[in-house]
């Protein structure tokens, strides 16, 4: 998995966006592009601490319920160098696998800058 930059994640957004609105695209590709792209598989990364913004409490809940406990989709670990947050890496970080990429955009975007990362099988 690679990491996305600022402007691919912006780009996926920007193609996403496009793709939600039927009257600007054909049906057929809308459809094609929100399942080969918005749900695909990504990982998501972010201090610790995110877990309780209250900007992505919707998220988190949804996550915990289509997955159920914590355990089966949430993982933690320590904050390294090459994860490049801005954080003081004293409270580790969490790891949230198997998300649909347009889950982790949507959670991405009500994060501080420098609070998140994206992976993404390209």
């Amino acid at each position: 998995m690679k990491r996305l930059t600022e402007k691919q994640i912006e780009a996926y957004l920007a193609k996403l966006q496009e793709a939600l609105h039927p009257g600007k695209c054909d049906h057929k590709e809308h459809i094609e592009y929100y399942h080969n792209t918005g749900l695909a598989s990504a990982r998501l990364e972010m201090p610790l601490g995110e877990l309780t913004n209250e900007k992505i409490a919707g998220h988190i809940l949804g996550l915990k319920m289509k997955y159920g406990n914590l355990r089966n989709w949430l993982q933690t670990k320590w904050i390294e160098k090459s994860d490049k947050f801005n954080a003081q890496k004293l409270e580790g970080k969490v790891v949230i696998s198997n998300i649909p990429l347009l889950t982790a955009i949507s959670i991405y975007r009500e994060l501080p800058r420098f609070r998140c990362n994206i992976y993404l099988n390209l």
